[in-house]
């Protein structure tokens, strides 16, 4: 399917969107702004849209919601609609018999008891296997009703905790200049994860066999088509048992339909441009109990799953990759919000719902961030620790104005975000990325032994350009030209240090003066003269550096092996006069 509209290129602005005549219909609440446009084959439908849409509708009763200490979450009884005792009662209701219709398990529903994160992560990565994080006879709320209910409730009854395993690390933080050796406990959830039978398990990680799963396998084939007929019913059916009744919607849709595709667009309204951004590489997940279909939202915002999929099921944002996972505070668990069932966004399979997430949660302005460092076009090296890094959102305002930190010692290495900057994507970019600039620092120089050993100016600095440079990139890949100035979208350049100062500051424009084309010292000559640059292979030799160098003196000797070939020495004299300056009244 191609993709040639306007409307939906990745710079499309909310003015275009919402300057559309026809069935559109604007809601706006504390999560979500959404424009309820129907859209055919991504071509506006003003024929089938629904100008009804109702975001009080929850889907769940939430008096009977339980807070879930291991994912921070109220979550409700629901039972699994697919386990095999349930189906096989339903293969009953409908008065056939197992003789009839072979219903035997595809899937082990087993808790594992990860000791570790290392071990979470081994079982999070395991190819052909679903993890949730929610026991399996519960859902979580959506995550309006998740909002009303509130924080962690004081009544321990209200309370349960399945965590089997907590993790103590003592950690570096580095958090502006100040470093500090700080101890961190944090929860390893338990692992609700549905599990091929014929996939051999795992050795050496606890686990227990909750119940047997089936899930249904409907063949594209017209041979089957009697079958399926037979297997959809008894499907509905096993619903009906679950839930207590089975949705109607779609009901005549998908009953000679046993597969369907649901498509959606995930955006986010960058307010530095004015333009609405694709949540690229967001994870959303279809779950109903054991059933599980995720896919990711692509680089323009859309994404489409394929599957079995009735209104029953909940449409689910995560925030978990490969090589990343973004989590709460004190948990080792990706976030995952609950938007309600399929029936709140999807009134037919033929709807092309578009989502907007406000400015809170932050979730979604950290996301761009941590997807353009993996996946972004740039010239930095990635990195990630172990199996992967972990991004913590602590949904709280620093006492010292410090929007981000990074945590490292021999294990593990992790980010924690802070609210300083919500709402200012390009300034909570440019933090973030300045965190996984010390990030990249420390994994060039071989891990937690040789980064201590780096000096403050050249690690702030490397951060610095790092926070810079990537976001500088990324809008301007967006179309957004860079902006001559001291400051930058982010403030990260650093380039307001002066040639004389004897500040104890370490945040210096060292790095970003050898790729930039601005002298800070036109703008004002108490500033650095920046006349030098190391020319095309700068990022490479920027990065060599970032692994071999650990003082001034060592940067100072690198970058006088380049006086000829890039600059002259009287330029690279007045470049480093300032550093000698610095280092002798510090």
């Amino acid at each position: 399917m191609t993709n040639n509209n306007p409307l939906y290129t990745i710079s499309v602005t909310l003015a275009v969107i919402f300057a559309v005549i026809g069935c559109s219909n604007h809601f706006e609440s504390d999560n979500y702004i959404i424009d309820s446009l129907c859209i055919s084959d991504r071509q506006i439908d003003t024929k089938s849209c629904n100008p009804n849409l109702n975001l009080g509708v929850i889907g769940v009763d939430v008096e009977k919601a339980l807070y879930h200490l291991s994912t921070g979450k109220w979550i409700v009884p629901q039972q699994d609609p697919y386990d095999l005792t349930i189906f096989r009662k339903a293969v009953d209701s409908v008065g056939l018999s197992n003789e009839d219709l072979s219903i035997n398990a595809t899937h082990y529903a087993i808790k594992f008891f990860p000791k570790n994160e290392e071990e979470q992560w081994d079982i999070e990565l395991t190819d052909g296997v679903k993890v949730d994080y929610t026991p399996f006879n519960y859902t979580t709320v959506p995550y309006e009703a998740d909002k009303q209910l509130g924080p962690k409730p004081h009544n321990k009854s209200l309370i349960i905790d399945d965590c089997k395993y907590v993790v103590n690390y003592s950690v570096m933080c580095k958090d502006d200049i100040e470093e500090e050796i700080v101890s961190e406990t944090y929860r390893i959830p338990v692992l609700y994860t549905i599990w091929p039978i014929d996939k051999t398990l795992p050795q050496g990680i606890e686990y227990e066999i909750d119940h047997f799963v089936f899930l249904p396998d409907y063949k594209r084939n017209l041979n089957e088509g009697s079958t399926n007929k037979i297997l959809k019913a008894v499907e509905r059916e096993a619903i009906n048992l679950a839930l207590g009744s089975y949705p109607k919607e779609f009901e005549d849709a998908t009953r000679d339909n046993d597969i369907i595709t649901l498509k959606g667009y995930v955006y986010r309204q960058d307010p530095l441009i004015d333009s609405l951004i694709g949540q690229h590489n967001l994870k959303v997940r279809f779950k109903l109990g054991s059933n599980i279909y995720d896919t990711y939202v692509q680089q323009d915002g859309f994404f489409s799953v394929t599957g079995a999929i009735n209104t029953s099921f909940s449409h689910n944002h995560v925030f978990q990759h490969p090589k990343w996972k973004i989590t709460n505070a004190s948990d080792s668990a990706p976030t995952i919000f609950n938007w309600g069932t399929v029936s709140l966004k999807w009134h037919s399979i033929d709807d092309i719902p578009v989502m907007i997430p406000n400015s809170s949660p932050s979730y979604y302005a950290v996301l761009p961030a941590v997807n353009f460092y993996y996946n972004g076009s740039h010239s930095i090296r990635t990195w990630h620790y172990n199996s992967g890094i972990r991004i913590i959102m602590t949904g709280v305002v620093s006492e010292n104005n410090s929007p981000a930190s990074f945590y490292y010692g021999s294990s593990p290495t992790y980010i924690k975000v802070n609210e300083d900057w919500a709402g200012v994507d390009n300034k909570l970019m440019g933090s973030v990325l300045h965190e996984f600039g010390h990030f990249t620092m420390f994994c060039e120089c071989g891990g937690y032994n040789n980064f201590i050993t780096v000096d403050d100016l050249i690690c702030e600095s490397y951060a610095s350009y790092a926070g810079w440079y990537l976001t500088t990139r990324r809008y301007g890949l967006l179309g957004c030209p860079e902006s001559p100035s001291i400051y930058g979208y982010t403030g990260q350049s650093r380039q307001t240090w002066q040639k004389t100062g004897d500040s104890t500051r370490v945040y210096s424009p060292l790095f970003v003066d050898l790729v930039d084309a601005y002298n800070q010292s036109s703008y004002n000559s108490i500033y650095n003269d920046d006349d030098i640059t190391l020319g095309p292979f700068v990022h490479t030799l920027i990065r060599n550096m970032a692994s071999q160098c650990r003082t001034w003196s060592h940067v100072r000797s690198s970058l006088s092996t380049y006086v000829g070939q890039y600059y002259t020495q009287s330029e690279f004299d007045s470049f480093a006069d300032p550093y000698d300056y610095w280092y002798e009244h510090n």
